[in-house]
């Protein structure tokens, strides 16, 4: 799991520390799952996050494995995501910092043009109960650059 990817992760569980975390606690919720492609590869260490459009609504976020496969988190103990519509961002971008062992790990450049994250135009809708959502993400369109990264095929 990349690092952006573990603290994106860490910090959905966290923020569910603290509460009651009976069933009464969380909102309507379906299960979601699905598969992430990029020009019909697998993406392997994409975050995924699906944010409410209803305000105050707490995101749901997983990182795809090898295969672009992705199961969506909702706290510590809770799968999925709350019901209702959901702005949908993926990114490969992991920024440079500590790693799980404490050294430092060089950053990963994002692999998935703005489109799908910065200014994601992707939108779906859970429902209660299995929820699967395939994105079969483009190669094409710009991709932002962060401060730090360095490329060597010569793309500005």
């Amino acid at each position: 799991m990349h690092r952006c990817g573990i603290v994106l992760f860490c910090g959905i569980l966290l923020s569910s520390l603290g509460c009651g975390g009976g069933a009464d606690d969380y909102p309507d919720m379906g299960r979601v799952s699905g598969t992430v492609t990029l020009g019909g590869s697998p993406v392997s260490g994409a975050s995924v996050a699906f944010q409410p459009t209803e305000v105050g609504g707490r995101a749901s976020s997983a990182v795809t494995d090898a295969n672009g496969y992705y199961k969506l988190q909702y706290s510590a103990n809770m799968e999925g995501a709350k019901v209702g519509e959901h702005a949908v961002r993926i990114s490969t971008y992991q920024p440079e910092g500590p790693g799980e062992d404490g050294d430092l790990v060089d950053a990963v450049p994002e692999t998935i043009p703005n489109q799908y994250n910065s200014k994601s135009t992707l939108k779906q809708t859970v429902v209660q109960g299995s929820n699967t959502f395939d994105f079969e993400l483009s190669a094409e369109g710009e991709i932002d650059k962060h401060e730090g990264e360095s490329y060597e095929d010569g793309d500005e």
